[in-house]
C-alpha cells in the first residue's frame, strides 16, 4: 500500500509545484494545485520543516539521517510517518508585483510602483523566498522583464540576489539561472548581452547549464554553450555535475544524449557525495523518456561494461539504483536495472 501510494505521488509529479527547484515552473493550469508535505519522522519534535512526499522527503533523510538511515531502511522511515503528519495545503500566494512581472501586465506593474507597493531593490513586493518580479519576470515565456528592468538594472538586481542568499539550496539564483530553468530563451539571450555571467554559482553551486538541463531546454542548453558556457565541468557543493542534473531531470534521454555529444565521457562516471552516479539519479526521478535514457546510458559506447560495478554499486543508504527505482514505483525500470545490474556482476 504504502508503495502504491508513493507510485501515485511520483507519477503526479508533473501536477505538483517544483519545490526542488524552487522556481515556480508550474503553467496556467495547474497553479493551484496541492502539495503534500511530511514531517521528518526522525527530527526533533519541535521541527516545523516538511518535506515533499517522496523525493524531497527521501533527499533530506539522506543528508541529514544518513547513520540511522544505514541501521533502518527508507520503508521504516516512511512507515514512521503519521498519516495526521501529512499535509495537504494550497500553493501560497504570491506577491502583486510577481504576479504582475510573470503574467506580463506591465500596467498593473507600473501602478503597482506608484502606489508603493512594489519597490524594485527594496523588500516590498518580494516573495518568501527574497526573489523580486524581476525573477519572475526573466522565468516566464510571457512575463515582462523589459518593464522590470526600466525600474532596476540586471546588475543591481543579481548583486542583491548574492546579498541576499537565504539557507538552504534556493539561494542566489540569478535572473539567467531563472531563464535556464524555465526555458525562456529570449529572456536567456538578452540578459546574457546584457553581461550576465555565464557560470553564476547559487548558494550550492549550481549554474544555469545546470537548470536548463534539469529542465530539459535544449535550446537554451544550445545557446548557453554557443556562448562560452563550460560543459561537463561543474560540480555543485554536492559535487553534481551537469550529468547528474540531467539524469534526474524531466527529459534525461535528449539531455544525456546532448552531454555526450558536447563533454568527455568521463563526465558519466563521476560519483557525487550521497554516493548517486548518473543511474542512481535517473531511478529516482519520474520522466516519460526514463527507460530510453538507461537504455542509452548502457551503452558501451557511452558508459564502459567495466565501468558499471562503481556506477551500480549502493550509495550511502545501502541502497542500488535498482531498489531506488522500485521503492519509487517504477517497475519497468526497476526489472531493466536488476537486468543490467546482473550482467554486471558476472563481469
Amino acid at each position: 500500500e504504502k508503495a502504491s501510494h508513493f507510485s501515485v505521488m511520483m507519477s503526479n509529479k508533473e501536477k505538483r509545484f517544483d519545490a526542488y527547484a524552487g522556481l515556480a515552473a508550474e503553467n496556467g493550469e495547474n497553479r493551484n494545485c496541492s502539495i503534500a508535505r511530511v514531517k521528518c519522522p526522525w527530527c526533533p519534535e519541535k521541527s516545523m520543516k516538511r518535506y515533499g512526499w517522496g523525493r524531497g522527503l527521501r533527499m533530506h533523510l539522506e543528508a541529514k539521517h544518513i547513520d540511522r538511515l544505514r541501521e533502518t531502511s527508507l520503508e521504516d522511515a516512511l512507515a514512521a510517518i503519521s498519516k495526521d503528519a501529512i499535509i495537504l495545503k494550497k500553493k501560497e500566494s504570491i506577491p502583486l508585483a510577481c504576479a504582475a512581472a510573470r503574467d506580463g501586465v506591465s500596467k498593473k506593474l507600473e501602478l503597482l510602483f506608484q502606489c508603493g507597493e512594489w519597490e524594485p531593490l527594496g523588500s516590498r513586493g518580494t516573495d518568501r523566498f527574497g526573489y523580486r518580479a524581476h525573477h519572475w519576470a526573466s522565468g516566464s515565456k510571457n512575463g515582462c522583464l523589459l518593464t522590470c528592468l526600466k525600474y532596476a538594472s540586471r546588475h543591481e538586481i543579481d548583486l542583491l540576489t548574492f546579498q541576499e542568499r537565504r539557507e538552504g539550496n534556493r539561494g542566489g539564483r540569478t535572473l539567467l539561472h531563472w531563464a535556464a530553468r524555465n526555458g525562456c530563451l529570449q529572456n536567456a539571450k538578452f540578459l546574457i548581452a546584457d553581461g550576465a555571467h555565464l557560470e553564476a554559482r547559487t548558494i550550492d553551486g549550481t549554474t544555469p547549464l545546470m537548470l536548463s538541463l534539469y529542465g530539459g531546454h535544449i535550446d537554451v542548453c544550445d545557446y548557453l554553450y554557443d556562448c562560452g558556457a563550460l560543459v561537463g565541468v561543474q560540480q555543485n557543493s554536492f559535487k553534481c555535475n551537469d550529468a547528474h542534473w540531467a539524469a534526474m531531470g524531466h527529459k534525461p534521454l535528449i539531455t544525456l544524449q546532448w552531454l555526450a555529444a558536447h563533454a568527455p565521457p568521463q563526465l558519466f562516471l563521476a560519483i557525487q557525495v550521497h554516493g548517486h552516479s548518473v543511474f542512481h539519479k535517473l531511478a529516482a526521478q519520474h520522466s516519460s523518456s526514463q527507460l530510453e535514457a538507461l537504455s542509452f546510458l548502457a551503452d558501451k559506447n557511452i558508459i564502459p561494461l567495466n565501468a558499471l560495478p562503481l556506477l551500480l554499486r549502493p550509495d550511502e543508504s545501502g541502497r542500488r539504483p535498482s531498489e531506488i527505482a522500485s521503492c519509487a514505483g517504477f517497475l519497468h525500470l526497476s526489472s531493466l536495472f536488476e537486468r543490467i545490474e546482473k550482467i554486471s556482476a558476472s563481469h
